[in-house]
């Protein structure tokens, strides 16, 4: 059983590669959707757009007009303190509606940062916030340009 297990979770890591490889979307996209693949994180371009190659700036928008900008960096990741998996999807929640206009990727940055969310909480940021701007300055190749989206945390 335990051989099993292990052919099947190596056959999992490689669907995004397959599919990939063979321009199959809909199994690209399965094997990126499941983390198990190692192509998530390091080949995860969207629109022609590496998102972990995007330098972030965090600006918090406070109740009374204060705003205060902090850069997000591997130490900023670090306070996480969570499982690889876990620190993906909070930071692809940053980096992700910077790269396209998409309502789910907003909720996602709205869930991760208003209302004392998982990523305010370990960044230990202002809980009064009633917005958010995601600063972000692309590093890939042959592109530089900066980008910039606005999460506000009342509806």
């Amino acid at each position: 059983m335990r051989n099993l297990c292990s052919w099947l979770l190596a056959a999992l890591g490689v669907v995004q590669l397959a599919g990939s490889a063979l321009g199959l979307d809909v199994l690209r996209d399965f094997g990126w959707s499941s983390v198990a693949s190692p192509a998530p994180i390091g080949f995860s371009h969207r629109g022609g757009r590496e998102p972990f190659a995007l330098r972030l700036e965090l600006e918090t928008v406070a109740a009374d007009g204060r705003r205060t900008r902090r850069p997000l960096d591997a130490s900023s990741y670090d306070t996480f303190g969570h499982p690889l998996a876990r620190r993906y999807v909070y930071t692809r929640a940053l980096h992700y509606p910077l790269l396209h206009d998409a309502p789910e990727e907003s909720k996602a940055a709205r869930f991760a940062l208003c209302d004392g969310g998982p990523v305010a909480r370990a960044l230990a940021l202002d809980g009064d916030a009633v917005a958010f701007v995601v600063h972000g300055r692309t590093r890939t190749r042959g592109e530089d340009g900066a980008l910039s989206t606005v999460v506000r945390c009342a509806p």
